[in-house]
């Protein structure tokens, strides 16, 4: 009913409703076909947004127009583990590159995206259903740049009913992480970046399997100060 009410109070609000649920990806993929923007900008139902992020965004993406793909910092709330973290990285193009072999740099409610980058990639691949922006951000790095704002300007509520608290889903990002890092490696010069990425795989997993109670326990303790 609010967003009805916005819709109809604002012209440029539209309500897409799926007839049923066709998951996440398909959704994308359905809501950008009807975009008519210059820019995407991402944004979940369970995370906010400050209220400059938008415009501190397009601003950054008019005066550099080298740049496909922008991110913001983010302060990530678990009310799972109940705690609070900051989630700021480097925001060159090379560090996020590094970064990438390694996590998602990339908060999905921070980004924003140019419309015709997303075309030119092949836009959301509606054979993933996790780790759909992960795959699109590499296809990316054909057309243009990577950057991320060194600001906090998302809030991202992690919930027992998130992915990442699903044990199943949290595998099959895990699993999808990993075929999408080596199907890219050609992109690095790094040696042994295969054993890296397996490494990397291998530790997730490990951590995927630690009981909740630990990780609760672990961030209240040795890792309060983070």
């Amino acid at each position: 009913d609010y967003l009805c009410s916005l819709s109809e109070k604002y012209n440029h609000v539209l309500i897409v409703k799926n007839n049923s649920n066709i998951g996440l990806t398909l959704s994308l993929i359905k809501a950008i076909e009807i975009a008519s923007g210059k820019y995407i900008a991402r944004q979940d139902a369970d995370d906010v947004s400050n209220i400059e992020r938008i415009g501190e965004q397009v601003r950054f993406l008019e005066k550099h127009t080298n740049l496909v793909l922008l991110g913001t910092g983010a302060i990530v709330v678990d009310h799972v583990t109940r705690s609070h973290s900051q989630y700021v990285l480097p925001g060159s193009h090379d560090e996020i590159l590094d970064l990438m072999f390694e996590i998602n740099p990339f908060c999905h409610s921070s980004v924003m995206f140019r419309l015709e980058a997303y075309q030119f990639a092949g836009g959301y691949d509606a054979k993933f259903q996790t780790s759909q922006d992960f795959d699109l951000w590499f296809r990316l790095l054909d057309h243009g740049q990577f950057s991320i704002l060194a600001k906090n300007l998302v809030t991202r509520n992690v919930t027992p009913n998130s992915l990442s608290s699903n044990f199943g889903k949290a595998f099959q990002q895990i699993k999808n992480g990993f075929c999408v890092r080596i199907r890219e490696r050609h992109r690095s010069s790094q040696r042994y970046l295969s054993v890296k990425i397996s490494l990397i795989f291998i530790r997730s997993i490990i951590i995927l399997l630690i009981p909740d109670a630990v990780i609760r326990f672990l961030k209240r303790t040795v890792f309060k100060t983070i």
